[in-house]
């Protein structure tokens, strides 16, 4: 069976006690001034194949591994949690991001709390994996940002949140010294680079932690926490400047305390679907988290253009969002891999059908006479490279110009427009398009929206 969720699932964990799939939704889908914005995770009864959605607190996003306990009663999800409502002025104290691991009843489908990885001072970045024991005793977790391993006592988890009244466990997602100072957690060094899945032994003395950087495995003793020995998964991989770049982007370690990395405003390069109020064009005036891809292609960087080239915007990034001086060759590398990335392929075109339409409403887009779209996006970076007035500037902008995007991989981008309000392409081409001034869309009927979205879906 084909089952809807609701936006990239990454990851899913079967509970057999309950006869449940859950599944993780890497990034939230909503408009960004949508109260409440954060994923949601996915539960799928299989003998009916029915879904239930439970949205995790607000700015919980990019979602990684989650696991069900061994009795089938509790699932434990790792993701961000982005703090995306304040301003980007600082950093101490997982201002702008923090990390974090979500625990909740399987049966009910409710959260018992989110509580932060992270401790006061230092960032526990971008966890990634999760494992269990056998006995639910003990939780696994890649730090995947800051090349550790966490373990957390999981009876001391559940105790230390049930102490906690219920009406004051939501603020648990805001204490960054809840676990260390109930002694509920310990970290280790992963002992290699960028640690994304583990796994236990078979007698759960061992933990086996894949090393996506290192491309080695790390065999770890499950209770002290030592280096057994590492295990080279072939030919130590060349460091060229693609694979140096990709590192540091994934690299907590290059912010300061270690909260955050590049991606985690930017996975896999792209856009997290959350909206930011950066500093680099004055504040108050949030705007939606673009994608990288092509960045390099088609300058000016931003939504105003306030950055004249992809590098001005990385050395940028170093300094304003990880708080630190880059060295030259480290915004050389960065550049180098994002400058690599290449566009998906668009689900639309493995669909007879949707490709069908997809082809209908290219020939819309090509008609300057009645949509005028490829006016301000012509193949093949569809962007004119120009500013444009496009009638969507909100309460929160100062001016009404803004940066023609490309408009390669929209079905990996949304929500849609500077402020992420649109948070479908239909949504652009009709509720958003006051006056026809994003392109001559008033006078398409349903039917030719529908073409047209796909076209833009397609590419």
């Amino acid at each position: 069976a084909r089952i809807p969720v609701v936006r990239e699932p990454k990851f899913a964990t079967l509970c057999e006690a309950n006869n449940t799939l859950i599944v993780g939704n890497s990034l939230a889908l909503g408009s960004n001034h949508e109260p409440g914005l954060a994923a949601d995770i996915t539960f799928v009864d299989l003998a009916t194949s029915q879904t239930t959605q439970l949205r995790l607190p607000t700015g919980c996003n990019e979602v990684e591994q989650l696991v069900c306990s061994p009795d089938g009663e509790w699932v434990y999800v790792v993701s961000l949690l982005s703090r995306f409502l304040v301003p980007t002025t600082q950093i101490q104290r997982g201002w702008i991001n923090t990390n974090a691991l979500s625990v909740i009843h399987v049966k009910t489908r409710q959260l018992l709390a989110t509580v932060l990885l992270d401790d006061l001072d230092l960032g526990a970045a971008n966890p990634y994996g999760v494992a269990m024991t056998k006995d639910g005793t003990r939780l696994f977790v890649t730090i995947s940002g800051s090349h550790e391993v966490m373990i957390v006592d999981v009876p001391k988890l559940h105790e230390i949140i049930e102490a906690t009244p219920a009406e004051e466990r939501p603020e648990l997602a805001n204490d960054l010294t809840f676990l260390y100072r109930n002694d509920a957690k310990k970290r280790i060094k992963a002992e290699g680079f960028g640690p994304r899945g583990l796994t236990l032994t078979a007698d759960e003395r061992g933990l086996l932690v894949a090393n996506y950087f290192s491309d080695t495995v790390s065999l770890i003793d499950a209770r002290s926490g030592k280096l057994v020995r590492t295990i080279a998964l072939g030919p130590e991989p060349k460091m060229d400047g693609v694979r140096r770049g990709e590192f540091l982007f994934a690299d907590a370690t290059m912010c300061f305390q270690h909260w955050q990395s590049c991606l985690s405003c930017h996975p896999d390069g792209r856009s997290d679907g959350l909206m930011w109020d950066l500093m680099n064009d004055g504040l108050g005036n949030p705007k939606n988290a673009k994608s990288l891809l092509l960045s390099g292609a088609t300058p000016p960087v931003m939504a105003h253009g306030v950055r004249d080239t992809m590098r001005t915007a990385i050395d940028a990034g170093f300094r304003y969002i990880l708080f630190r001086v880059p060295e030259e060759a480290d915004v050389d590398a960065v550049e180098i891999y994002l400058n690599s990335m290449k566009p998906s392929r668009s689900p639309v075109l493995d669909n007879k059908e949707m490709k069908k339409r997809a082809d209908r409403g290219r020939k819309l887009f090509m008609d300057e006479k009645r949509t005028g779209c490829v006016t301000c996006h012509p193949a093949e970076l569809y962007t004119d490279l120009q500013m444009h007035n496009v009638g969507t500037q909100s309460q929160f902008d100062r001016e009404g110009e803004f940066d023609t995007p490309t408009l390669v991989e929209l079905f990996r981008s949304a929500p849609y427009l500077h402020d992420g309000t649109a948070v479908t392409l239909k949504d652009v081409l009709t509720t958003r398009n006051t006056g026809d001034m994003h392109g001559k869309t008033s006078g398409l009927s349903p039917e030719e929206i529908e073409d047209l979205a796909l076209f833009l879906q397609s590419l």
